[in-house]
């Protein structure tokens, strides 16, 4: 077996020790990847996506409700009979993320879970919390990878103020391509064959949406850079995959653990562009956008993110 050194010394970010860690970002930007590289340390456990605020936003404010949405008050507690019942939706998969609630009632029992919540403040914070400790398996820094996590940072950081926040942001038409690849917009989605005429059609009316997320998203970051300082950190999809080992420096220094070698040699694992088993961070992932769509549209998506694409270093063509 391989073997990797790992840095005896531990770089603290100076707001103190991480309570937990949330990675977030624009569907298909990385956030898996990101998820991988941290999940390498001994101390971390990033659990799967949970949703719980809300799933991803239609265009870039719309937002799908989560379990949150059951909580009048999302400060204020449940009755222990509300508590009990919203356990068993979630557990049933009638509410929320089902294979996520599911693997918490796997990993702790839905009883005891169940019990758990009841025997607990019962308000919306603590139901996450819970969660994401089950799916941390006893690690010391546990965490949640859902995307649109970006769009409710304030919300996060107010519940889990130790807490850090990773966001990925990814080249828009990269994040279109890979989106279209893996069947989640596009001809595939709507059961449609893949005609050019079609994905070019609905690949501009999809564009539209996804531009409104992404440069929603760049000016998310500036608020949040300022707001939260010690809290937020940004890392490129590009830069990270381009020089991968100072990103991840960073980002450990930011969470408070130290760098393993081996955090640049995770097996891929939901790439749009190279196949499962693949290990290692690969440079090409920066451009192969460039050939999975049209020029025209890389045109559109272009002008529709206009200047903020020049404002986070992004070429216009």
């Amino acid at each position: 077996m391989r073997a990797f050194q790992v840095e005896a010394r531990m770089v603290m970010n100076p707001a103190g020790p991480t309570s937990h860690i949330f990675i977030v970002g624009l569907a298909r930007s990385g956030t898996h990847l990101v998820r991988s590289i941290l999940n390498a340390s001994d101390e971390i456990r990033v659990g799967p996506e949970s949703q719980f605020l809300g799933g991803a936003s239609r265009l870039g404010h719309l937002a799908r409700p989560g379990p949150l949405a059951a909580f009048p008050d999302a400060d204020g507690p449940l009755s222990e009979a509300e508590a009990g019942k919203l356990i068993d939706r979630l557990m049933a998969g009638t509410t929320g993320r089902r294979q996520y609630w599911r693997g918490a009632a796997s990993l702790e029992g839905a009883e005891p879970f169940r019990r758990r919540f009841q025997g607990s403040p019962r308000r919306a914070r603590d139901l996450l919390a819970m969660a994401i400790e089950v799916h941390g398996r006893g690690k010391a820094i546990p965490g949640d990878k859902t995307p649109s996590n970006l769009f409710h940072v304030p919300q996060l950081l107010g519940w889990f103020p130790d807490a850090r926040v990773i966001h990925i942001l990814r080249d828009p038409r990269a994040v279109f391509a890979s989106a279209m690849g893996k069947g989640f917009i596009g001809p595939k989605r709507l059961g449609l064959p893949a005609l050019r005429p079609l994905e070019l059609g609905l690949g501009f009316w999809w564009s539209i949406d996804l531009a409104a997320q992404w440069r929603l998203a760049v000016d998310l970051d500036s608020r949040y850079r300022q707001r939260f300082p010690d809290n937020y950190l940004m890392c490129r999809f590009e830069d990270l995959v381009g020089d991968p080992e100072p990103h991840i420096r960073r980002m450990c220094a930011f969470v408070g653990v130290p760098y393993r070698a081996d955090m640049v040699d995770r097996p891929v694992v939901s790439s749009s562009f190279m196949p499962r088993g693949t290990r290692g961070i690969r440079k090409g992932a920066r451009s192969q956008w460039r050939s999975a769509i049209s020029p025209p549209l890389a045109r559109w998506i272009a002008l529709l993110c206009g200047a903020r694409l020049d404002e986070q270093g992004y070429p216009r063509t």
